[in-house]
């Protein structure tokens, strides 16, 4: 890149005095620092939060839907029920060229 006087420029060498007074961050210390400040911002975010209700981790398991073996096997029986319903209708338009089961 041309300079004032129409010359070439260098690009500047870092000095060793300017080197040394960069020190390279650490990750894990940046990471301790957001910790250490990050208190007032969950308190602050504490204290406009309410609650709104409650959870019951064993109510949860009443919402489950099984084992895999009841799952496959309910699944199945879908399949059977579904491909009984698909036939029936096929014979009722007289489609007697495809079937299924």
């Amino acid at each position: 890149m041309p300079g004032k006087n129409g010359k070439r420029r260098c690009p500047r060498r870092k000095t060793k005095k300017a080197e040394a007074k960069k020190p390279e961050a650490s990750p894990v210390k940046n990471a301790m620092d957001k910790l250490k400040n990050a208190g007032g911002t969950v308190a602050a975010a504490q204290s406009k939060v309410q609650v709104q209700g409650s959870f019951y981790a064993q109510a949860s398991r009443s919402l489950s839907t099984g084992t895999a073996a009841e799952r496959t096997a309910k699944a199945s029986e879908d399949i059977k029920k579904n491909t009984r319903k698909t036939n029936q209708i096929l014979k009722e338009n007289n489609s007697n060229e495809l079937t299924f089961g």
